[in-house]
């Protein structure tokens, strides 16, 4: 199971981590909830690579109108990949295993 997480224990995980990927997503979203499943299989083979959380927007309030200036989520689902602290990637909507796969080889 992908662990969730708060905005500041986000922003913590990108500082004291050199691979994350968090994805935004909330429990209402179908997107989202076809992609756990994709997720929650592809995610763990990565686990000696990088570091994965989930951030539920509403929960967090993340969405654009509400002006958060570490994260502006428009829709979801929308999965954003940190390098060393800096963002190498963002995709947005339901993504398939093989572009999932093809996205987290770049870590």
């Amino acid at each position: 199971m992908i662990g969730n997480i708060t905005l500041a224990e986000a922003k913590d995980k990108i500082k004291n981590n050199k691979n994350v990927l968090l994805i935004f997503s909330t429990d209402w979203c179908g997107e989202c909830k076809m992609n756990t499943l994709i997720w929650e299989k592809v995610l763990p083979e990565y686990e000696k690579t990088l570091v994965y959380f989930k951030i539920d927007v509403d929960k967090q309030k993340l969405w654009i109108e509400n002006e958060n200036p570490d994260f502006k989520i428009n829709t979801v689902p929308t999965i954003i990949g940190y390098q060393n602290g800096k963002i190498i990637f963002t995709q947005k909507n339901f993504l398939p295993e093989a572009k999932l796969r093809a996205l987290l080889e770049q870590f």
